[in-house]
This record gives C-alpha cells, sequence and structure tokens, in this order.
C-alpha cells in the first residue's frame, strides 16, 4: 500500500472574507520539516505492525 499527501495548488474559495494571521512556529517547523525529508510505510510481514519512515531528501543533480 503507497501514501502520499499533495499540497493544493489552488486557493480556497469561499463566500466570507477571511482573515489572515501569521503562522504558528510549530506550523513552520513541521512545513520546513515535511518539505525536506521522503516519507515511507509499509507493513512488517513478521508482527503485523506498520512502519512508518521519514528520511531526509537527497537532493538530486537536476534539483
Amino acid at each position: 500500500m503507497s501514501v502520499y499527501c499533495i499540497k493544493p495548488n489552488t486557493p480556497f474559495i469561499t463566500r466570507k472574507e477571511l482573515k489572515r494571521r501569521p503562522p504558528s512556529k510549530e506550523y513552520i517547523e513541521w512545513t520546513e520539516f515535511v518539505d525536506s525529508h521522503d516519507f515511507s510505510c509499509y507493513e512488517d510481514k513478521d508482527t503485523g505492525e506498520i512502519i512508518f519512515k521519514a528520511t531526509p531528501k537527497v537532493p538530486s543533480e537536476n534539483s
């Protein structure tokens, strides 16, 4: 089973005016972590336990 998330590129649409507030320090740190790591999730066949791993992204020559 593969799991991934995609950041939306479209704006949120509403009839009400949205009030902007600055992001929290915790949110900024979480976003930086998500952007700088690759994530994988799989089931251990022996124990049936779900294993979740976050590994730092390796910069490619094309980036």
